[in-house]
């Protein structure tokens, strides 16, 4: 666990703890955040009280904002929220072109972000890293191109197939 996150985890809040969604809502990948409103709107409800750590409560304030489907407003909203809104955490879904420049901008401010749907190798390997370094402050999971081939080949098998043959998780 990276420093920053354990950091995010250990603070004293005396304001909201503020979550935030960046993802495409219009634009040609806007079909990758169609279930935004649903996935956030449950998540919300599971947080209406807050969020416990360490026995301690915590407001949350979930903020979203649209990308229009465009690297360049991706990066100028995670830099806003960053700078301006002080955000705590940034979550972010799409294809590279959003979940890339949206971590490059938290990895340059320090701020934790968790990333998913596009592949691994693209957000690792396209900003300049590799899977024994990996970054200070964004993480990412999804599996790979590779895994998904393997789950599409053992669908339907059920436990009668041998356990070396199983796909897990990566």
């Amino acid at each position: 666990m990276s420093r920053s996150l354990v950091r995010y985890l250990r603070k004293e809040a005396v304001r909201p703890e503020q979550q935030d969604d960046v993802s495409p809502r219009s634009g040609p990948l806007a079909l990758f955040g169609q279930a935004d409103e649903f996935v956030l709107g449950t998540v919300k409800s599971a947080l209406d009280k807050g969020l416990q750590i360490g026995g301690k409560v915590f407001p949350v304030e979930i903020v979203s904002k649209d990308t229009q489907s465009n690297s360049n407003r991706a990066a100028e909203v995670t830099s806003e929220l960053i700078l301006s809104d002080k955000v705590d955490l940034v979550l972010v879904s799409s294809a590279p072109e959003t979940v890339n420049p949206v971590s490059d901008q938290c990895e340059l401010n320090g701020t934790p972000c968790i990333s998913t749907v596009a592949p691994w190798q693209a957000w690792i390997f396209n900003r300049g890293s590799n899977p024994k370094t990996g970054f200070e402050s964004t993480f990412h999971f999804l599996l790979g191109p590779g895994r998904h081939v393997g789950v599409r080949e053992h669908v339907g098998h059920g436990n009668d197939e041998p356990e070396s043959r199983r796909v897990v998780s990566e």
